[in-house]
């Protein structure tokens, strides 16, 4: 076994050091020392000693992309044919001793010779006179050529590989850098919040408790949500990916793409029109998933039951001036995941100035599944506005919808629903604020929070809830809130008792939250 080895290594030396043996050692040459000079590069030189690039890479062991540098020492081996004195200059023709003008230029000899340079005197080794001549030079180039060809399933074989090093087996990992579009903007951003909640609502350990998006564990302290975002924009794409972890996506998001929170990518169709497809944070609504996006740390009924996350396509018009136009088509009302065959539609219109914005949405969809036939087409408006000053910011928003074979008495007739938020900020200095939000929220028939049992009743029906809540906010820096919030929401249904508090059912639940984020 260890003479094989041996045998196998000498076998690899010998193929490996031949062609290089082969190509230096010829009787009728002569080894050059050229010392770089400012201005030279390898095209110049190969036109010196009538040889190519190729050869003065391999006498040297350069790669292609390899740069010379000045006082560098290159070998070169020159066939004696051919006598020139050393130190001779090279002439204006390229070798050519015949008076008169000389060839034109190529342009890359062009480029690299704008500024005159002299060029370098040759060291010579063993010898009095370089002899210099370009014949037989491309006859020894294809024959190195050939025996390399002849070597190459021998040196494979005792080098133990089924293919050559060089084919390519895979799709890059690293791009090009002719890849990268250089006139497009990137940002990265991120966001973290944590928090310690107190609810009076009674849960197991280890349990969320009911609304939970925004601060879903009591008595501890939690991580609500970090994320990570990189947005790039460019003359005609644009895409944006956010992966988020935490608390937050734990509770509400999709399950089976859980960190994702956005990713998306779009064209530019004309001038003003843009077409995206992917993953998308909802559009719907005052609020965000955000705690840094909403005036309050808490999410409020409303925006609990609209959808947080959206799967499909986008078209979207922006004239000069203040307004947008969407169109939409989504996989369904609240899902990254299709769950039956019937896509979701939309059409929103935004108007947006320097203090106020007003927007309007709605949604058509099948809250049916592929395993329920019957068809529960859904109609969900939206309407919301945002006015901000020095002092105060306003939000409102407005939500109706309705839903065909809803109804609890007649599985056959519509259902309706309503919501409202009113939230408002007071801003008493650049570091600190108070704030309010009122809520409301009305869907007897459950079209998109689903039945509640009321132990009180015994019945099963949908949610009817009002809430308030009351804060204060620091910001130590400008991307950042410190806020301390408290709660109550308040069932105004007769027996809807769904709050489990001191061993009893109960109507209402309060709330107590500190929060702390920032974002960079």
């Amino acid at each position: 076994m260890a003479m094989s080895k041996v045998l196998r290594s000498v076998t690899v030396l010998f193929f490996l050091t031949l062609p290089s043996f082969l190509w230096a050692q010829k009787s009728d040459s002569t080894l050059v020392e050229h010392r770089v000079e400012q201005g030279e590069n390898l095209y110049r030189i190969s036109l010196k000693y009538h040889t190519t690039i190729k050869k003065i890479l391999y006498w040297n062991h350069l790669s292609p992309d390899s740069a010379i540098k000045i006082n560098q020492v290159l070998k070169i081996w020159v066939p004696a044919t051919t006598t020139v004195k050393p130190g001779e200059k090279e002439d204006k023709n390229n070798g050519n001793n015949n008076t008169g003008e000389g060839e034109k230029k190529p342009a890359a000899e062009k480029e690299a010779t704008e500024k005159p340079t002299e060029i370098a005197k040759p060291t010579v080794i063993g010898t009095d006179t370089i002899k210099v001549s370009n014949k037989g030079n491309n006859d020894f180039e294809q024959q190195f050529d050939t025996l390399k060809k002849w070597l190459k399933p021998v040196l494979l074989y005792v080098q133990g590989q089924k293919e050559p090093p060089e084919v390519f087996s895979g799709t890059r990992i690293a791009l090009k850098p002719e890849e990268f579009d250089s006139t497009g903007v990137l940002q990265l951003s991120g966001y973290v919040d944590v928090y310690s909640s107190w609810y009076s609502e009674t849960q197991g350990y280890d349990q969320f408790v009911k609304f939970p998006t925004l601060e879903p564990f009591a008595d501890q302290v939690g991580l609500n949500q970090i994320a990570l975002s990189a947005k790039y924009t460019a003359s005609k794409m644009r895409g944006v990916v956010t992966l988020h972890y935490g608390d937050m996506p734990e509770s509400s998001w999709s399950a089976k793409y859980n960190l994702i929170q956005q990713a998306n990518a779009g064209v530019k169709i004309v001038k003003n029109l843009w077409f995206d497809m992917g993953y998308f944070r909802t559009h719907i609504g005052l609020e965000s998933v955000q705690a840094n996006e909403n005036i309050n740390s808490t999410i409020a009924i409303p925006t609990f039951f609209e959808p947080y996350f959206l799967s499909g396509a986008k078209l979207t018009y922006s004239p000069a001036g203040h307004f947008t136009f969407q169109i939409n088509s989504f996989s369904g009302f609240n899902s990254f995941v299709e769950n039956n065959n019937r896509k979701t539609i939309g059409f929103s219109v935004l108007y947006e100035s320097d203090r106020l914005s007003v927007a309007y949405n709605n949604i058509l969809s099948d809250d049916s599944t592929l395993t329920h036939k019957t068809v529960k087409q859904r109609l969900y408006n939206n309407f919301q506005t945002v006015y901000k000053s020095q002092w105060f910011d306003l939000g409102f928003e407005l939500n109706y919808g309705l839903q065909g074979n809803a109804g609890l008495a007649n599985s056959e007739n519509y259902s309706h629903m309503a919501s409202s938020i009113l939230a408002v900020k007071y801003k008493a200095t650049d570091k600190f604020a108070v704030y309010s939000r009122g809520e409301y929220y009305n869907d007897p028939n459950g079209i998109l929070c689903g039945m509640y049992f009321s132990p009180a009743t015994k019945l099963r029906s949908g949610l009817q809830l009002w809430g308030v809540s009351m804060g204060l906010e620091v910001k130590p820096i400008t991307n950042s809130f410190v806020r301390l919030e408290g709660r109550i929401i308040q069932s105004f249904k007769d027996g809807q008792d769904i709050f489990y508090s001191n061993n009893r059912f109960v109507p209402n639940r309060e709330e107590l939250v500190l929060a702390v984020g920032c974002w960079f």
